[in-house]
């Protein structure tokens, strides 16, 4: 489960930004996130995670989909698909 803050967008244009979020692997292991979502040039989004305990950065978002009131990222180093709402 990823508890993440500030992700109270109303259209796709408010999940701009930088986030952060804890994601609960289990009862005792958590990491923190942070995510950063921007538009490149051609205006599509681009994304990418930050794993802060773990101290790994710039980790490519493959694809990033914004839909209503939630975003999903398909994170495929990570072997990861997160949907937060």
């Amino acid at each position: 489960m990823l508890s993440a803050y500030q992700l109270s967008a109303q259209n796709e244009h408010d999940f701009e930004g930088k986030w952060l979020g804890t994601l609960e692997i289990n009862e005792t292991v958590k990491l923190n996130l942070g995510f950063e979502v921007n538009r490149n040039n051609q205006n599509a989004i681009v994304s990418v995670v930050h794993s802060l305990d773990q101290g790994a950065f710039d980790i490519p978002i493959e694809c990033t989909r914004i839909r209503k009131d939630s975003i999903i990222f398909d994170i495929k180093v990570m072997g990861a698909l997160m949907k937060i709402k």
